[in-house]
């Protein structure tokens, strides 16, 4: 291993856009732009199989089968876009604030399959991008009113192969800009 480089340490403080076209244009990107990200999260596809000797169990080989990425974050500047995308049967309010209202019928979350990318504030740190991205909630999620906390937008994602079987692609966005319309 060669020796580390301190200067590429990282703290994730960036955005996500949603249903992005071109990572090679100005943010946002020809999609939705969701907001900043407080704090946000990725794990990568991980799934293993672990093969026991049947002489006592011990493994003896692990087998990567893949599987999907989940990303969540928390957004405290969220407007009525983001959640129009996050939630298509939400409506929103005209009186100047975000008036949002949650349906409370069956239905489904994220009808639309698209591309998720997070954009680090910092252009040498990574990004990473979802090729296939589908909202999903989250029964944790809350959004907590308090004289103590900032209100943040909790939104949660899971990932689907592409048709190149890709789940989760990290790295700058310079990189990343060639593979967001692939």
């Amino acid at each position: 291993m060669t020796t580390a480089v301190p200067n590429n340490a990282q703290l994730a403080g960036g955005r996500l856009f949603y249903g992005v076209d071109d990572a090679t244009i100005v943010a946002p990107y020809g999609g939705t732009e969701l907001g900043l990200v407080a704090s946000v999260f990725v794990v990568p596809p991980n799934g293993v199989i672990h093969l026991p000797m049947e002489e006592d169990g011990s493994t003896t080989r692990t087998i990567y089968i893949g599987g999907d990425a989940i990303a969540g974050a928390l957004l405290p500047t969220f407007d009525a876009n983001a959640v129009a995308a996050l939630y298509p049967g939400a409506t929103t309010g005209t009186g100047g604030g975000p008036l949002i209202v949650y349906p409370s019928k069956v239905g489904q979350t994220g009808e639309v399959l698209t591309n998720l990318l997070f954009v680090p504030t910092n252009p040498a740190h990574n990004a990473w991008l979802m090729p296939i991205a589908q909202p999903a909630t989250d029964e944790q999620s809350r959004l907590w009113f308090s004289h103590r906390k900032w209100l943040r937008f909790p939104v949660i994602f899971r990932s689907h192969a592409d048709a190149s079987g890709r789940a989760l692609i990290t790295g700058t966005l310079a990189d990343l800009a060639t593979l967001v319309a692939a």
